[in-house]
């Protein structure tokens, strides 16, 4: 498993000699398993990518069993990383048995008794787990069936997108195409109260609201720094969370406008291309679990 997650890394490092059609064609496998899967870290997605990139929803065969479904075959298992969770130390977060071994620096464990630790992830261990269309019978729960987005649309991501913006004190507008240059969007900020402003492209939906998303995401990284911009990286990592965010919902690639880009290569060495796909599963972690918040809170006003 660690072999074919480094094997994978080194090849998207060595995309900078013009990068073919199965590099972005892994790329937006990845994007898309990351999306679907958007709880998992970056490594496990790509190894599901690897093994099953069709996975919606995975568990491992006891979780499966509870629900009383049964894994179809055990050949067919995806192997992913599974934390192992135990008493975990405050000071280097190892288990208390860790501390009897020779050489180990930390002497936190003398100061107080591990009783008192709080369970933590402590490391990790290959595990076999099965995706929904792997298993039969039981019955299954909303969420092993349904998207965390089931149910939004192009217009509803696109609402939840303006509200998410003006949370965060921008202000999301629709603008003609021909006044963008071209360009699906841009930021700037107002001349009057230097309130940012994401302008986007009106192509229709749902490609202006992954559009929204793209630049929403920009937008974050443009406020973090000192000066209201941001960097080809930062770009990489919106276009590819938004790739990611879409395919949660439903959204190919098809979807978004012709125009629309996913920058390659992610990175010129291997730590640069850890790094963005780290960058890129947390974003998408974290903007679709913002995206069920409101989701969650407009259904609840529409009952």
């Amino acid at each position: 498993m660690s072999t074919a997650i480094s094997k994978t890394v080194s090849y998207l490092a060595g995309g900078d000699t013009t990068p073919d059609w199965r590099y972005s064609n892994l790329l937006k496998q990845y994007a898309a398993t990351q999306g679907n899967l958007h709880q998992l870290s970056w490594r496990n997605a790509l190894l599901v990518t690897l093994q099953y990139p069709a996975a919606t929803h995975i568990k491992s065969k006891d979780s499966w069993t509870r629900s009383g479904a049964v894994a179809q075959s055990d050949e067919h298992r995806i192997w992913i990383w599974e934390p192992i969770y135990d008493t975990a130390c405050p000071r280097c977060g190892n288990t208390p048995a860790y501390h009897d071994k020779l050489h180990v620096d930390c002497e936190y464990h003398e100061r107080g008794s591990p009783e008192h630790w709080r369970t933590d992830v402590v490391g990790t261990r290959p595990a076999p787990y099965f995706d929904v269309a792997q298993v039969a019978g039981g019955t299954l729960e909303a969420d092993d069936i349904q998207s965390p987005l089931e149910g939004i649309g192009g217009k509803a991501l696109k609402e939840i997108c303006c509200e998410m913006a003006s949370e965060d004190g921008y202000k999301l507008n629709t603008v003609d195409r021909r006044d963008l240059q071209d360009s699906l969007g841009q930021l700037r900020r107002s001349a009057m109260t230097l309130q940012p402003i994401i302008d986007i492209a009106a192509v229709g939906l749902p490609s202006e609201a992954l559009s929204a998303v793209k630049y929403h995401l920009l937008a974050d990284y443009a406020a973090s720094g000192d000066s209201y911009g941001y960097t080809d990286e930062d770009e990489t990592i919106a276009a590819w969370a938004a790739f990611a965010v879409g395919s949660c919902i439903g959204y190919d690639e098809s979807h978004f406008s012709p125009k629309a880009t996913f920058p390659v290569p992610l990175g010129g060495t291997p730590q640069s291309v850890e790094e963005s796909l780290q960058a890129i599963s947390e974003t998408t972690d974290s903007y679709v679990k913002r995206l069920q918040q409101h989701a969650q809170r407009r259904k609840r006003n529409i009952l």
